[in-house]
This record gives C-alpha cells, structure tokens and sequence, in this order.
C-alpha cells in the first residue's frame, strides 16, 4: 500500500501533539504530594479565616490553587498581617519585618520599578541603574538598599542585562558600568534587535529580508496553497495545521525567534576578557569571522534560553540580604519582580476585556509566580514542594508551551516585553481583528504556557480536537482555558507599580520612561486608573496646592520642562480617610530646558546644574542628541527597536544617569535613601 508522504507527517504530527513527549503530568489535585503541600500552604495563607470569600475568578478551591485577596482588602490598617501572610517568604529572605509573622510590615522596604518602553527604557534604566550603583551612604550604594526591583518590557531588559552580568565570574557593578569596559562597549555596539550591528549591511538586509519575507508569505499561504513550494512558506505549514486545524499552541514564528534572539545579543551574558570564546563560526551570512575572545558569548545557546535561572537568582539574592557573602564580594541584588500581561488564550475570539490588573497581571519571582486569573505558585524552599510536583507538560512538537515553572528569566523578560500584540488594543474588535491577522501571519511574540489548572488528560483531549470543535473543550476566557498567553506587562501596567503597592511597601520609585514627548503621563494616568477601581488611590501634591490631586491631573511639557521631572505623591486605600500606605517618588524621561552649555563630563553637568538649577547643564552626549534629533529622547519604541544608534544609547544612559544623581543631590528623594 501506497502512503502519501505528507499523511505520514501529519499523522506523526498528530500523535506527537496529542500524546506529547513525555509521560503526562499529574493534574495537581489527584498528586498525594500535591494536595498535602496545598493544604498546608492554605493552612497558613488562611489563617485569618477569609478563604473562600474571594471572587469566583480569584478562587478555584476544586483546582486547589493558592488565591490572595484583593490587594485593597490586604493593605487596610485592620488587616495587620495580611501582607506577611501572603508575602511571608519574600519579606523573610529580604530581612523585612520579622517575616513570616503577622506582625511583619514592610514600611521600611523600598521598591524600584523600572517601566516599559523598548530599548529606549533600557538604555535610560541602565542609566538610572549606574547613578543608583555610583551614589553612596556610608560608603554603601544606593541599590543595595533596594529591595524589589520590578520590571516591564525595556525595564525588564536592562535588569536582565544587569543581573546577567553581575551574577556571572565576578564582572559586577564597578565593571559593567564602567563607559570604557566591554560591558558597556557591547551595549554601544549592539542597539537593533533585528539583526547584527556587527554584519555588513548586506548580510544584515537579506536576513531582514528573508524573515519578512516567510512572515509575509505565511499570510498568504491559505488564500494561495498552490504556492506552497516557496520557502517562505514554510513556516506556515506546520504552524496552521498545529494552531489552526488543531490548537496545540505551538510556536514556530520567524518574528519571535528574531525577537528573542535580538535580546538575548544585546543584553545577555558576557564572557570577561580571556575567558573562553564561544563557539566559532560567522555571525554574519557569507562572512567567516574569528571569535571575539572579548564579546564571546557562554552558556547554553540561544535556542535554550539562557543560562540564567531562577533557582540561581533565589539563591544569590538571598545570600546577599542574609550576609552570606564576603563584604563588597556580592553586587546588590533586588528581589526581581518581572511583570508580564497573561490571558486565557491567543485565540482569536479571546478578549481582555478591561485589563484588570488583580487579574491579568501575570508575575514572576525567584520564589514564586501566577496571577489572580489562574492562582499562585510557590517554587519549593525545601518547605514548601507545590512546585516540583508539576512535572514536565504535554508540549507537541513546539518548544514555547511550557509549564510557568520551567520559564527562565529569559522567557519571562522576552514575553514581558512583546508590546506588538492584539492585546494592546482597547477595542474588543480592533483586538479580535488583529489576532486574525497575526495568527495567519504566523507573527508572535509572546509565550505560550500549558495552564496547570486544566489537567492533563483534559489537555491531551483538547489536543486531540480538530477545528471548530476544540473551541467547544475547555474555556477561550476564563481560568479553564487549555493554555495561558503571557504578553507585554505594558499591557496592564507599564510602570511595573501595581507589583510594589499589592506587597505595601513604605517607599516606591518609578522610573517611567514610555514615550511621552507631550506630556500625557498615559501610562501613569492608566495605571492609577485601573488601581482606583481597584479602591487603591495614588495622588501628587503640586507646590503650593492644597490636597492631593490624582496622578492623571499630572502635565507637563516633557521635552522642555524646565527641570521638572520628579514628582513626590502616596497612595492609599480609598475611603474612610485611611492614612497613606506609602511615598512614591515618580522620575519622568524628559529632556530639560538648557540654554546650549553642556559639560564632557557627567559628574560635572550634575555638579553645575545644582548650583543653577534654573539653567541646567547637559552632559554634552544628551546636548548633541537633541540637537541631531529634536524629538529626543522620545524616541518610538518602534524606531528604538529597529534603528536606535550608538549615539542614541549613549545619550539615553548618560541621561537617565543625569537626571537621577541630580534627584538624589537636590534632596528630592532625600526621604527615599535616608542617611542612617
């Protein structure tokens, strides 16, 4: 008997999605280890006797996932212990309070959040990172006071190259920030995400070219099947019959191996000078070069993510906060927090309805993740096991639908900052509408993930369903949905802050680097929005105005304020004139109004501006900026994703270095770093 080729490879096709490549997981509800973890973890999370009261979508006790209330309840004054009950681990390792207690506060804790934004973000972060590291108390840096860091998008991609790098063979701070080490030198010489700076621009233009060209062409492959033969569409094949006829969520997009590979270049892992040389070969198509022994990357390749894991930073981060380590031998090391958008399904009629961040904000931590949608995970602490019994998943033949436990920071950051995405429309029909047309496409940037509270047998049924029926199994919108698509954390909170006000912590600074060149404070604007439904109030007090009126009330002309750009506010619980829970310093990208004088170097632009602040100094880079581009520094993400320059870079850093020292040396965030 005569088989056809193609059935063959679709059957295989089929058996390989539906059975998957391991053994199938074990739903956590029916695992003996499982249930007795959950329950003892309930044991202590519900204490105070509110468990079941939460909303239907915040609690799923037949699923026996770990549910916290919502954030306005837990940060009342009547509601002592809340907060460590829910954060207990982390206020532990961070050394806040008395950690696991009911008694433990974090009021002395001081969270950094560094928004969204592209490498424009990036570049002003690791800036604002610098002048954090430089700037001392008791010959101690500023960062080590740091307790979270929490990241979004371009944030996200400046701490990921930050804790890259100081975790890695002692090439920390005072080595990576230096201008004329390799570190910085790397991040001057690399700025596309698309393709290699390094490349000749024919090289980089044909491989540009070559992936549009199998997007494009994957778009046009159901409306011209008989073209089938060009490589272009390729990637479409195997992409509509696991994601179309099928729904196996798997991701072989051309844009998101770009994406990926993108970041990884620009801000992962470096080996020091001398250390061995990754592997040999040309980066450049039709052009053989010799390693760089300097700019060698190490560690797994890029198809396995990275080398960086969360047990790593778990463990490093809390042997910094526990005096583990030798003085000076640790860099600091916040808590990292990676925000991420994640929502029921990709699938084109999937909604995100209103963005409610107690539910779609999706969170990553060394000791935990989850959202209100889908419940909270912790990683095992030799204490706690929840997390090991959730065993590799049924993934088919792609290699993105994982388990959220088996993500890597890599993951995490690569889907927090996937801002082109359907999601990112408020209209439910603009939305739906561009999902269509991104699912034939075959264009995705965000990540996959096998839901842990659907079970795996439903999954391997579910799987097992060709279209439309698979839209009967299971739910396209709600927390019973087969997989959960992580996104841009823009999305929901572009500022990173929802993550830092739900653990009440005294002192916040934001660093909001979205582009913003007249002045609308959106993202600030939309995230207080979207707190205040919450019942949580954040609010400014301008000079010489009575009250608090509301961050969205907030204008100001961004690319010429005059050396306006910090902002001091609180937040707190709406109703019955509940005292401020927390300060807030709130530092805005912006481009200050100078007369032409610029200093070479930085220290002396800062030094000069505080003896006129009426007439700042620029660092010369931002001057010369400006003056080339008079948008500057708003550039669009689009346009610092696809074309930032080395000069570009340069003037972002050294501003957001600027602009923090002289917020720091001005005593506007004197009560954010006390003395004592």
């Amino acid at each position: 008997m005569n088989t056809h080729p193609l059935a063959v490879i679709g059957l295989s096709m089929l058996v390989a999605g539906c059975a998957g490549v391991g053994p199938p997981d074990q739903f956590i509800g029916n695992s003996p280890q499982a249930t007795q973890a959950i329950e003892r973890w309930r044991q202590e999370v519900h204490a105070q006797g509110y468990a079941g009261k939460e909303e239907a979508w915040q609690n799923a006790p037949a699923k026996r996932v770990l549910a916290r209330r919502p954030v306005s309840a837990v940060l009342q004054p009547a509601a002592a212990g809340e907060l460590a009950a829910e954060f207990g681990d982390e206020f532990a390792l961070l050394g806040i309070g008395d950690g696991r207690s009911t008694t433990g506060t974090p009021q002395d804790a001081l969270g950094l959040a560094l928004s969204g934004g592209g490498p424009r973000s990036a570049s002003f972060s690791i800036g604002v990172l610098k002048a954090l590291h430089e700037e001392r108390r008791q010959s101690a840096a500023l960062l080590a006071r740091v307790h979270y860091l929490s990241t979004v998008s371009g944030g996200g991609y400046a701490a990921y190259w930050y804790y890259n790098n100081v975790l890695d063979n002692g090439a920390w701070a005072d080595r990576i920030f230096a201008p004329d080490d390799v570190f910085q030198q790397h991040l001057q010489k690399n700025t596309h995400i698309l393709f290699d700076d390094e490349c000749p621009v024919s090289a980089r233009n044909s491989e540009l070219g070559l992936k549009i060209y199998s997007g494009v062409s994957a778009l046009f492959y159901p409306l011209t099947g008989a073209l089938a033969w060009l490589p272009g569409f390729i990637p479409a094949i195997p992409h509509h019959f696991a994601n179309t006829l099928f729904d196996w969520s798997w991701d072989n997009s051309v844009f998101n191996d770009t994406y990926r590979t993108g970041i990884e270049r620009m801000y992962g892992r470096l080996a020091l000078p001398g250390a061995a040389a990754g592997a040999s070969g040309s980066r450049c198509a039709g052009e053989a070069r010799a390693p760089d022994q300097d700019l060698a990357r190490q560690g797994p390749r890029i198809a396995d993510g990275s080398w960086l894991d969360f047990a790593t930073l778990r463990a490093r981060t809390a042997a910094f906060w526990q005096g583990q380590s030798a003085a000076g031998a640790t860099p600091p090391l916040p808590l990292w927090i990676i925000n991420t958008s994640g929502f029921s399904s990709n699938s084109v009629w999937a909604s995100s309805g209103d963005k409610d961040l107690e539910k779609y904000q999706y969170e990553f931590t060394p000791l935990g993740y989850g959202s209100g949608l889908f419940g909270y995970f912790a990683r095992s602490d030799g204490e706690h096991d929840l997390d090991e019994t959730l065993e590799p998943g049924n993934k088919g033949p792609g290699s993105q639908a994982v388990y959220p436990h088996q993500l890597l920071p890599f993951d995490a950051v690569n889907a927090s900052g996937a801002a082109v995405d359907a999601f990112g429309f408020d209209s439910i029909g603009q939305e739906r509408t561009a999902r269509l047309a991104a699912h034939l496409a075959n264009f995705s940037l965000g990540t996959q993930l096998n839901n842990p509270i659907f079970g795996e047998q439903n999954r391997t049924v579910h799987r097992m369903l060709p279209l439309p029926f698979y839209y009967l199994h299971g739910s396209n919108d709600s927390a019973d949905s087969p997989e959960i698509y992580l996104t841009d954390g823009g999305h929901t909170d572009n500022l990173g802050l929802f993550a830092l006000v739900r653990r009440g912590l005294g002192k916040i600074i934001v660093i909001d680097a979205s582009e913003d060149e007249k002045g609308r404070f959106d993202s600030l604007a939309e995230t207080c929005a979207r707190l205040e439904k919450l019942g949580v109030r954040v609010s400014f007090c301008r000079p010489g105005e009575a009250g608090s009126p509301p961050a969205v009330q907030l204008d100001i002309d961004t690319h010429d304020n005059g050396g306006r750009f910090v902002f001091i506010g609180h937040y707190a619980v709406q109703g019955k004139d509940y005292p401020p829970i927390g300060a807030i310093a709130y530092l805005k990208l912006s481009m200050p109004k100078a007369d032409g004088q610029c200093a070479q170097q930085l220290g002396d632009a800062v030094r000069l501006t505080l003896e006129s602040p009426e007439a700042p100094t620029l660092p010369c880079s931002v001057q010369q900026a400006h003056e080339r581009n008079r948008h500057f520094p708003h550039l669009s993400t689009g346009r610092a994703t696809t074309s930032l320059q080395d000069w570009q870079f340069i003037a972002l850093r050294d501003l957001g270095e600027y602009l923090t020292l002289w917020a720091l040396r001005s005593g506007q965030l004197a009560a954010f770093f006390p003395d004592g």
